[in-house]
């Protein structure tokens, strides 16, 4: 993306003309975003733990973490998966996201004790824990700190490492200066204004409607900048609305929570790779053409874990690695147990 790209965001008349865009209503039996899937909990202390749950209440239970900004929302995308498989997706909103009260001075290993109390809140006996892209370091820090009887496996999709060990090489030069500079250094009120204006690009609009974001995405002329083989799934009008909705929840009204969230992810985690447990199956799925997390982070996670890693690496970009490879992804997390 150039630069005339990035200032076409916040100088309307840098960007091409736009040609009419009819849109339907998003299907929402196929990623639900609607407030009944929502649910709170009061955690020791007195926090509020927003979260939804999708797929089949019945289900073999696997905690989904979203990305970096962004929110439970992102759960929907296993949804449908979750009524086929069998799969009981809960999705937590990590401190000061979505539903979520903000945590002051959290680290990284405080989330797992958050994720055990709404394990314990729900009554499961054993469960899963997956994430995608920013949720890297949210399930290794609970592939490390949960409990043996109840973990049974961790999945990781496109998930970013311990940047401030492992850099960016292989990355787009934006992301580069984010990990782990940006994130740990940058003011909230800066970070705030580049997130929504620039580097997240139309999803990140969240003062617009999410109807006008979509068309706008949908332009010819956007999405000419994606790469062909997220084509397909940028023209997917029901997966940007979910995307938008995801940004709107998670930080439209704050950007605070997703600041912190990016500090903590670049930090030192407080905790070694190669420390977590012998016995547990860690999934992983990545793309030799992902350029938000290179694939650099993938083959240095799997190093660290050695035997326990299964490595699966496509010739997928971020975007498509995660809606490619997500059924599979399910379908063998729910092999383990």
């Amino acid at each position: 993306m150039g630069i005339r790209d990035l200032l076409s965001y916040i100088i309307p008349g840098l960007a091409p003309s736009e040609i009419p865009v009819t849109l339907r209503r998003p299907n929402l039996d196929r990623y639900p975003t609607g407030d009944e899937y929502n649910h709170t909990l009061t955690l020791p202390g007195g926090r509020k733990l927003g979260y939804a749950q999708y797929g089949s209440s019945t289900g073999k239970p696997i905690f989904f973490f979203h990305g970096l900004p962004a929110c439970r929302i992102e759960g929907a995308y296993f949804h449908q998966l979750g009524l086929k498989y069998g799969a009981r997706i809960i999705a937590p909103d990590r401190p000061g996201l979505g539903l979520s009260s903000p945590h002051p001075g959290r680290k990284l290993l405080d989330y797992p004790k958050d994720i055990e109390s709404l394990a314990q809140h729900l009554e499961l006996k054993e469960y899963a824990v997956m994430g995608a892209s920013g949720a890297g370091p949210s399930v290794l820090a609970c592939a490390y700190a949960l409990p043996p009887s109840q973990l049974k496996v961790a999945s990781l999709i496109c998930c970013i490492g311990p940047s401030n060990v492992i850099g960016h090489k292989g990355g787009m030069f934006a992301h580069k200066l984010a990990f782990p500079y940006g994130w740990r250094y940058t003011p909230v009120p800066i970070m705030s204004y580049a997130m929504k204006n620039i580097f997240n690009g139309w999803v990140g609009r969240t003062d617009l409607p999410i109807e006008e974001r979509v068309r706008k995405m949908l332009q010819p002329s956007f999405l000419a900048k994606h790469y062909p083989k997220d084509l397909e799934i940028m023209k997917d009008e029901d997966a940007l609305w979910t995307m938008c909705t995801s940004a709107n929840k998670a930080y439209g009204h704050s950007f605070e929570g997703a600041s912190q969230d990016g500090y903590v992810t670049c930090c030192s985690w407080g905790f070694k790779i190669s420390d977590i447990r012998k016995d547990l199956p860690v999934q992983m799925w990545y793309g030799k053409q992902d350029m938000n997390v290179p694939i650099s982070h993938g083959d240095y996670i799997a190093a660290q874990l050695g035997e326990r890693a299964e490595y699966h690496v496509s010739n997928d970009t971020h975007t498509s690695v995660f809606f490619n490879q997500k059924e599979e992804a399910i379908k063998e997390v729910l092999k383990k147990f």
